[in-house]
């Protein structure tokens, strides 16, 4: 979570209260951002696995072929 400070923006230190951020703050208002971190290992690791599956495939099926052609 980032807050606005008049002349920037800082990150926060910030606590999870279930369902809930917690922040501290000077005054009674303020400009906030609440920036997701972008996790891309799901991505990465689904990736790789569609390219061994393809990989595999591949190979099984070229095998295949030749001994056929025997």
């Amino acid at each position: 979570m980032f807050g606005y400070d008049g002349s920037k923006w800082q990150e926060l230190e910030l606590e999870e209260r279930g369902g809930y951020l917690e922040v501290r703050m000077n005054g009674t208002e303020g400009y906030f951002c609440i920036a997701k971190e972008n996790d891309y290992t799901v991505i990465y690791v689904s990736a790789a696995c569609v390219a061994i599956l393809a990989l595999i495939v591949v190979i099984s099926t070229g095998r295949r072929r030749r001994k056929k052609k025997k």
